[in-house]
């Protein structure tokens, strides 16, 4: 019997083969199977994934630290732990948007009409101008919800060169990049359950996910870089800053970019 990945010779009762690692598969795809391996490789208690998920909670030096020293095996990989927690979230987020939204909207509007009523009738607000801001606000929370992958994808190389810049030595860019993909595998789960509980509780719950974000990375990369809570603070406050001025920068080079081309008459 000859693997059917590379062709290599295989010993009788093999169940992998030695040369490519393929497994060596003799049965057919049955609906049983393909049960069985989902929940032996996907939601199994005993499978590489969780058991990297409960190290990243509770030492993620662990991780990180062996995973850069070669030790593979153990951990499920980065980019794959990356895309589970982003595809888990992004499919909640296509099943409820519209909810979210609608929930979202009606409390935006009930505030909308508490201040109206409040103020004099010869300061009444433009009307007309509060409800497109609403729209405009809609529309960019079903973007990003809609297309949370594209961003969170887009993203990852960019928080991976701000910790870089800001955290640097011993560590490269590219295992920043990974350090990022293992965090971000986790904060996703933190934005899946505040997004569920918004639409059950409030809204605003979704947008205080965003404090448990930072509070994840603050200690995940404390707990990397060895770093006392004083100095993560720090650090945590210098990442914002350099992601701040870097999308600043990104609008600024966008805007003049524009204003030439008008005058060039390109656009």
């Amino acid at each position: 019997m000859n693997c059917k990945n590379c062709g290599t010779p295989l010993t009788e009762g093999a169940h992998f083969c030695h040369e490519c690692g393929a497994k060596v598969v003799t049965k057919r795809i049955t609906f049983k199977a393909m049960l069985t391996d989902m929940f032996r490789n996907v939601i199994g208690l005993d499978n590489t994934y969780l058991r990297t998920l409960k190290a990243m909670f509770v030492s993620p030096q662990l991780v990180l630290t062996d995973y850069m020293n070669g030790v593979r095996k153990r951990y499920f990989p980065p980019f794959a732990f990356f895309t589970i927690g982003a595809a888990l979230a992004l499919f909640a987020f296509q099943q409820f948007t519209e909810d979210y939204i609608a929930i979202s909207q009606g409390i935006n509007e009930s505030q909308f009409e508490v201040i109206d009523q409040a103020i004099e009738p010869d300061e009444q607000m433009n009307v007309d101008a509060v409800e497109q801001q609403l729209e405009n606000a809609e529309e960019i929370q079903r973007t990003i919800l809609r297309y949370f992958n594209f961003f969170s994808f887009l993203l990852l190389p960019i928080y991976g060169l701000m910790s870089f810049i800001v955290y640097r030595k011993p560590y490269n860019f590219g295992e920043h990049l990974v350090a990022n993909a293992y965090m971000q595998g986790v904060t996703f789960l933190f934005t899946l359950v505040f997004f569920l509980l918004s639409l059950l509780i409030d809204p605003s719950l979704y947008m205080i996910s965003m404090v448990f974000v930072m509070g994840y990375y603050t200690y995940a990369y404390g707990k990397w870089y060895q770093l006392s809570f004083g100095k993560s603070l720090v650090k945590l406050l210098l990442f914002i800053g350099v992601l701040i001025g870097f999308f600043l920068a990104i609008m600024i080079v966008s805007i003049v970019i524009g204003i030439v081309l008008g005058l060039t008459g390109v656009l």
